[in-house]
């Protein structure tokens, strides 16, 4: 697997923001500890896509240099069978899911907070607990991940490039593309009834 272009900008985008999203994540710990406002559902979630976002960066981190480093590169192809093949194949979907969770669990959490702050839905949301809230996130794109992470049918090239089965990756794309789509036509009609909304709340004031 050779190196290129993308794989540099890559690297500098993750030594720019890691920094960036670790300095995010202490502040809003210690603004939780401190501060009762900061204890709510919405920064219960963006905490836990900041871990989630770090976590997708450091996978992707380590996958493309263990994959052209040595000696994690012969370790990778000489155990590959123990999983570790389909785990970097894999990972690949579940942190795409994962990221397209907490995009759509934040935007809805923003859409009930705007339009619907009286109902009884947005206190239920408002009100829920660290650990329901921790579950949401985590479980859901897990769940979806499922079909992904239980195939064990990839290997590595002796270029380090994966090997699936045909009928895997058509599997995996569609899914993927069904996950993404879904995701941006909801955010798409939140924001437009966001827009409308408070559009609409400023001219009848």
């Amino acid at each position: 697997m050779s190196s290129s272009w993308p794989v540099y900008v890559w690297d500098v985008q993750t030594v720019l923001a890691v920094p960036l999203y670790v300095a995010v994540l202490v502040a809003i710990r210690q603004l939780r500890c401190s501060s009762k406002s900061y204890r709510s559902s919405f920064y219960t979630f963006l905490f836990q896509h900041g871990i989630a976002d770090l976590l997708c960066m450091t996978i992707y981190f380590l996958l493309i240099h263990s994959r052209s480093t040595e000696p994690w590169k012969t370790f990778l192809y000489k155990y590959q069978e123990y999983y570790l093949a389909a785990a970097s194949y894999n990972s690949i979907y579940f942190t795409l899911y994962l990221r397209c969770n907490g995009i759509i669990l934040l935007t809805l959490h923003r859409f009930f907070s705007v339009c619907l702050y009286s109902t009884k839905w947005n206190s239920i949301i408002q009100k829920a607990s660290p650990r329901t809230v921790i579950m949401v996130y985590w479980i859901i794109p897990l769940a979806v991940s499922f079909v992904a992470l239980r195939d064990t049918n990839s290997s590595f090239s002796p270029a380090m490039d994966h090997v699936v089965e045909i009928s895997i990756v058509t599997r995996n794309t569609v899914m993927a593309t069904i996950v993404v789509s879904v995701t941006c036509a909801v955010c798409i009609i939140i924001y437009v009834a966001l827009f409308f909304f408070v559009r609409n709340k400023m001219l009848s004031t």
